[in-house]
């Protein structure tokens, strides 16, 4: 059973949170497909195109800053009891985007791991984001405040890119785009589940305020 959390304005807050980290998947979802369809569109997927290279590399920016900034409403409902597992998973984030984001501006290819010594720390960055969200995920079935689906859902954001991107990008040679698409459907879900808590929060909140 969740515990009540009688402040309205965390609820809002959490509820806010929720709705950017859904944002910024979608955002990620769309702007992915779009680019997949003008790589395709004008050469080999895996050869795209400067200008997309790095309109992508852009537009993942913004999705990245909306999870910095919505995961700490994982703690701030109560689904974790210490900051530190959130702390760890934005450094995790943070390791993953910026090697991504000079690898597009350096103009190569996310398939150039050879020529671009940068890109090897693209699977570290992966593997530090499956490490870190499964610590999110043991933190959240501790406190056991999500007990249906939502639980779930920061293992299904860790392990995604680790337990599919990685393993078929090693065997074909180059990355699935649809794939890095697909990953950003599991923020989504993480990100519905800190909006059903906010939402939750709020509601406990009010009958709370009522009561008293």
């Amino acid at each position: 059973m969740e515990r009540t959390i009688s402040d309205p304005y965390v609820g809002s807050q959490t509820t806010r949170k929720g709705i950017l980290l859904m944002a910024g998947a979608l955002l990620w979802f769309f702007a992915e497909l779009l680019f997949i369809s003008l790589g395709l569109s004008t050469g080999p997927p895996d050869r795209r195109p400067v200008v997309v290279e790095v309109g992508s590399a852009i537009t993942l920016m913004i999705p990245q800053l909306c999870y910095l900034i919505g995961l700490p409403a994982l703690y701030e409902v109560g689904a974790i009891s210490r900051k530190w597992p959130v702390r760890f998973a934005q450094a995790a984030i943070v390791v993953y985007t910026l090697p991504f984001l000079a690898a597009m501006l350096m103009k190569s290819g996310v398939s150039g791991a050879g020529r671009n010594p940068v890109l090897f720390l693209l699977p570290l960055g992966l593997v530090l984001i499956a490490i870190s969200m499964t610590i999110v995920g043991l933190a959240v079935r501790k406190t056991r405040v999500w007990t249906d689906w939502r639980q779930y859902t920061p293992f299904a954001v860790g392990w995604f890119p680790v337990g599919l991107m990685l393993p078929l990008a090693a065997i074909y040679g180059k990355p699935d785009y649809m794939l890095v698409a697909v990953w950003g459907l599991t923020w989504f879900l993480l990100g519905l589940a800190i909006y059903k808590s906010g939402q939750r929060t709020s509601r406990e909140a009010m009958i709370v305020s009522s009561q008293s």
